[in-house]
């Protein structure tokens, strides 16, 4: 198999109570395995069996490119939250506290932003440039358009609680290490 599911870094259970373990299991063995499944397809009918996600990103198919962002972001995203959140650590913190004032002023600069994009949003990006964060959304399957490095991503799919839900949740040494030069 070309494409693997990636193993999540904790188990489904220990994110409850904010995120159910079924939605867990539905999004990572449900949605993501079935990204997975169609880009196995792809690289079959292509007669290649060692593409990656950058492959499927630069496909001719819409339909793959979806499958492939889709793919990216959830492997992204298990990665961003943890069932023991741990303080902000620099550079991150830093950056934060002279962008937004603290971590709750970012927080409300998502929301902001969330506001602003509507239900079209399914995620909600934090990216360094340079040395600012920028923030922003995309769809589902769209591709990042705005220019930077993702520090982290939450799937939020147009519901404005999630960030509220998945705030608490998030993995701030693993952004902060994505911030690292």
């Amino acid at each position: 198999m070309s494409f693997e599911l990636p193993a999540l870094p904790y188990d489904s259970h220990l994110l409850e109570p904010r995120l159910a373990k079924s939605w867990i299991e539905h999004r990572y063995m449900g949605d993501h395995l079935d990204h997975l499944r169609v880009l196995n397809r792809w690289a079959a009918a292509q007669g290649q069996a060692a593409l990656s996600l950058d492959d499927g990103l630069r496909a001719a198919s819409e339909e793959v490119r979806h499958h492939a962002q889709e793919a990216w972001n959830l492997t992204l995203f298990w990665h961003c939250l943890t069932p023991r959140p741990e303080p902000l650590v620099e550079p991150l913190a830093t950056m934060i506290q002279r962008q937004y004032g603290s971590v709750e002023g970012m927080k409300e600069a998502c929301i902001r932003i969330l506001g602003e994009s509507g239900e079209s949003a399914a995620w909600v990006w934090v990216l360094r440039q340079d040395d600012s964060l920028v923030i922003a959304t995309t769809g589902t399957g769209e591709p990042m358009t705005t220019e930077g490095e993702p520090l982290l991503v939450l799937d939020i799919l147009g519901d404005s609680e999630a960030l509220e839900r998945l705030w608490p949740l998030i993995n701030w040494p693993f952004a902060a290490r994505n911030a690292q030069d």
